[in-house]
């Protein structure tokens, strides 16, 4: 006769058969196994008086396996991010499905022909997220509506959406445009052209970083069939440099520079098709090594190309304090010289604490320490 130490009972007990049981773990939302999630058998349903008990954790699988000597008669199922599950022993095999602590719900983002979404995919996001969709038109298409959970919306881009309910889907329809975007140097039916950037110059001086933007607005964004971005540089003295473009925070090229560019100036054009939307933002940001000492001015032109004539204008926004931190709300006044509204205001990383230049038109810098 075999005996084994009991606690319960504070003395050698005879012990039980081996018992082996199987825990199966899976997530109640998705369905898929969960792993280093705690199982254990145990003499009663209070953790806090176990007497005798054994426990593991699942596998890859969502798998364990528990051997016991002793009567267990109950169970229980803990991980972080979950609700934890106790009960009574059913059988030999433990099938447990763990609830998230928050709720999730599946959310399907996708695009029909002619273009491109993004994000795009499955997803699984917490109730009621927002969540900010951009469709892309490939050429020759345009935005024609979406589809939100198979209700036509219009074709506003981006669109932001809220995920209150499971298989939350999202669809963006294409249609062919009536004119096709222009190729070698044809013209859009209704051009707009903006001056985005009027000679701004960037110098950080011995900092490593500056940048310049700037908001182009009132799109009417349905009625795009493409456009482009015309960007001249010019160079005071430089150092080995690069400027890279931004167009709604997607890099569309970069420019570099070595010293014997210094007093130069060239012009780049980028395509924007299928990246317009209804606000737009343009930034070149400026890098050069960290014992550099340079200077560069920039001078940008957008064309914004319509199908057909646009309800709105276009327009540059003048938002020049956004983003630029504490310091310029606070000293608002100093952003203007004789009256007139400077032309950028820009951050500027380097070691120690931010430096922010205000650059007036045909005045000195301006440096303050944020």
């Amino acid at each position: 006769m075999a005996l084994v130490y009991s606690p319960y009972h504070r003395r050698y007990v005879e012990a039980q058969p081996l018992t082996l049981y199987t825990f199966k773990v899976e997530d109640s939302q998705t369905g898929l196994p969960i792993q280093g999630a705690a199982c254990a058998v145990t003499d009663t349903l209070d953790p806090v008086r176990v007497m005798e008990g054994a426990g593991g954790y699942t596998d890859a699988g969502g798998e364990c396996t528990v051997e016991a000597l002793f009567p267990a008669r109950y169970y229980t199922v803990s991980k972080a991010g979950y609700v934890s599950v106790k009960g009574t022993i059913p059988g030999t095999t433990i099938n447990v499905s763990l609830d998230p602590t928050a709720l999730m719900y599946w959310l399907t983002i996708h695009a029909g022909a002619g273009g491109s979404v993004h994000p795009s995919g499955n997803y699984q996001v917490a109730a009621n997220t927002r969540v900010t969709v951009t469709a892309a038109p490939a050429t020759g298409y345009a935005l024609d509506h979406w589809l939100v959970n198979n209700v036509k919306q219009p074709a506003v881009n981006p669109i932001t959406v809220t995920v209150d309910r499971d298989s939350f889907s999202v669809y963006a329809v294409f249609k062919e445009t009536d004119a096709p975007p222009p190729e070698d140097g044809g013209e859009w039916p209704f051009p707009v052209q903006l001056h985005v950037l009027d000679n701004v110059t960037v110098a950080p001086g011995w900092g490593t970083y500056g940048e310049a933007s700037q908001n182009v607005g009132n799109v009417d964004a349905p009625k795009v069939l493409g456009g482009s971005l015309d960007l001249s540089v010019a160079y005071g003295r430089v150092s080995a440099s690069k400027t890279s473009i931004y167009w709604n925070g997607t890099l569309i090229g970069e420019v570099d520079a070595a010293p014997q560019d210094s007093g130069t100036r060239l012009t780049k054009s980028y395509s924007l098709t299928g990246l317009i939307r209804s606000t737009n933002t343009l930034k070149v940001a400026y890098t050069q090594p960290a014992l550099g000492f340079g200077t560069v001015t920039y001078d940008a032109y957008v064309t914004i190309g319509y199908g057909e004539q646009p309800i709105t204008n276009p327009t540059t926004g003048r938002g020049i304090l956004e983003g630029v931190g504490e310091w310029a709300r606070n000293n608002a006044p100093l952003l203007a010289v004789g009256g007139i509204a400077v032309t950028g205001a820009y951050v500027l990383t380097r070691r120690g604490p931010p430096v922010i230049v205000v650059t007036p038109p045909a005045a000195v810098y301006r440096r303050e320490e944020a």
